[in-house]
């Protein structure tokens, strides 16, 4: 009906389907789309009825297999982007994904963990190479989120740069891999809570195509998760429950893109491969990275003068240690925010900023508060760990603009 007729009715047998499907994979879209239409046309051929089930039977097989095969290839072409960054959902700007007057509150992610106590911790060693994209989504505390691949599972985890070890995951889902004791970890809060959990090496991890060998892991405490911060979940999110979370370790032998206002992640070997998604360098701010014991650490000239900021996806709000603070103060969510009118970087001024007051332990000693989620969902933000830089726009001005 569709091409001729090009196989006979001896074709038809189930025998022959099966040697045809074998020796003509390329071929078998056409050849089910004749099965069916000639199993449609009465009196085309008189097939007997237990060959007409078994066609049918082998008709529905394949076409099973035709759709796992695409979206298998769909979800290969989500995962990796060498050469071509372009996703066919980059392109597009997703809704605001808070605002600070209903901003979801997640503070004190361990943003110091572990580095005031194991300073010198071994970083992961990882195999991959060139440039990767890393679909996102959104928790329900609107953090971004994507998925890790541990020993042939898959888990919806958190990305908080917040967090130093490479991976934080529930007790739940330690006790399904296989993992390496590696002793005790030991973190705090920005409160200066401490925490206690066993610490493990596990063998693989994957995001896509991008592999790590050996990765720090910690358990999650009980007590840092329903106490240590203070989180307040979007109603309106039905987002999917989350086995833990990624730190920056994860990415320290890399370099880390992060567009969350359009969903957007890449792990990348030079920031000019951003070129080939359409994003214009020359619309980025340049800062030098500070890895400091609290964490990644940048400078920002505020109203109070220059301050030291935290880069933590892990909080969904900004804030600033609350001391010598001038009366400029408001009131978001029942707590006590400073409005600075300029926020300098390096020369470049991004404007207002609402940062929340915070008691924030004096053990943070390079650090005079954080910029969270509510910051990183208006700005794109290039990490260069190779070279110790900070790359920052305004996810407004950053891509090229399109006919």
């Amino acid at each position: 009906l569709f091409f001729g007729g090009s196989y006979t009715e001896a074709d038809m047998t189930p025998r022959k389907i099966i040697e045809n499907l074998s020796k003509e994979p390329q071929n078998r879209l056409k050849l089910f789309i004749e099965i069916g239409s000639r199993l449609l046309l009465k009196g085309s051929f008189k097939l007997k009825i237990k060959k007409t089930i078994v066609s049918l039977l082998v008709l529905s097989g394949v076409i099973c297999f035709i759709s796992f095969f695409f979206v298998h290839k769909r979800n290969d072409f989500f995962s990796i982007y060498r050469n071509n960054l372009k996703n066919l959902e980059f392109g597009k700007e997703s809704p605001q994904n808070s605002s600070p007057e209903r901003a979801t509150i997640a503070l004190g992610q361990g943003a110091s963990e572990e580095a005031h106590f194991e300073a010198n911790s071994t970083m992961p060693k990882t195999d991959s190479s060139g440039c990767f994209g890393i679909p996102l989504g959104m928790s329900a505390y609107k953090i971004p989120t994507t998925y890790v691949e541990i020993q042939g599972h898959k888990y919806a985890m958190e990305i908080d740069l917040g967090s130093k070890t490479a991976l934080t995951l529930h007790k739940s889902v330690l006790e399904q891999i296989k993992k390496t004791s590696a002793g005790t970890s030991r973190w705090m809060n920005v409160k200066g809570e401490k925490y206690e959990t066993p610490k493990y090496s596990i063998q693989e991890v994957k995001i896509g195509n991008f592999s790590v060998h050996n990765a720090s892991s910690k358990e999650e405490s009980g007590n840092f998760a329903n106490h240590g911060s203070i989180l307040v979940q979007d109603s309106a999110c039905q987002a999917e429950q989350q086995a833990g979370r990624i730190g920056r370790d994860l990415f320290s032998h890399h370099n880390l893109f992060l567009d969350c206002h359009r969903l957007v992640c890449f792990i990348c070997s030079h920031v000019q491969d951003l070129r080939k998604s359409d994003y214009q360098l020359d619309r980025f701010t340049q800062t030098p990275m500070h890895m400091t014991s609290d964490g990644v650490v940048i400078e920002v000239d505020t109203d109070i003068g220059a301050k030291r900021f935290l880069l933590d996806t892990g909080s969904t709000i900004s804030v600033i240690r609350n001391i010598d603070i001038p009366e400029k103060i408001a009131f978001h969510n029942a707590m006590p925010v400073y409005e600075s009118s300029k926020f300098l970087i390096r020369g470049t001024d991004f404007g207002k900023q609402i940062l929340y007051l915070l008691d924030i332990s004096p053990d943070f000693k390079d650090s005079d508060g954080i910029l969270g989620m509510n910051f990183f969902n208006e700005h794109a933000v290039f990490l260069d760990f190779t070279k110790n830089v900070v790359y920052i726009g305004r996810s407004s001005e950053v891509l090229r603009p399109t006919d």
